[in-house]
């Protein structure tokens, strides 16, 4: 009797265990169409999904150093370090995550007053590039297709520790 429920309770502990990390990960959300048409401009998407490398930059996240005391920017940001990645997988993982993270007119988003990214991500095909200013913190991401801003995409805090573990595995450090 005693084994019985030693090992009830473990099953229980188990099954408590995986549902609390189902809870805490829950599986990658993939948008429709329609929703990657609001936060893309056209044709962006194809550059995103398609590209031929990624170019990762850590950000000075800091109004006060926007445009200030930096050898290189991002988009008026300047850049602590940089990376490029061209291996198909560690780019599915960015823009997995990056559309997980994606907020619509249905959920619960709103970005906060401030922008202080420490992220940024740039999409290289054919010559066209796709620039992603990311701030977890004020959940906002500014968008840029060929040079042109299209405007600010509300974006939650999921891909936040993937796009960190992507930096860290390459050596950039991220501003505090």
């Amino acid at each position: 009797m005693k084994k019985k429920t030693v090992f009830l309770a473990l099953a229980f502990v188990l099954v408590a265990a995986l549902a609390f990390n189902r809870w805490r990960n829950p599986p990658l959300r993939t948008p429709t169409a329609a929703q990657i048409g609001k936060a893309l401009p056209n044709g962006a998407q194809q550059v995103f999904d398609g590209a031929d490398k990624f170019v990762l930059y850590a950000l000075e996240p800091s109004e006060l150093m926007k445009n200030m005391g930096h050898k290189t920017y991002f988009h008026g940001f300047g850049i602590l370090g940089e990376t490029t990645i061209s291996d198909a997988a560690t780019m599915q993982q960015l823009s997995a995550a990056y559309y997980d993270g994606l907020c619509f007119d249905n959920e619960k988003g709103l970005g906060a007053a401030c922008f202080n990214p420490r992220h940024g991500l740039r999409a290289v095909k054919n010559g066209q590039t796709l620039d992603l200013v990311i701030c977890f913190h004020c959940a906002q991401a500014e968008v840029f297709f060929n040079g042109r801003e299209h405007g600010v995409v509300i974006i939650n805090k999921r891909p936040q520790n993937t796009f960190n573990r992507i930096y860290n595995d390459a050596g950039l450090k991220m501003a505090p």
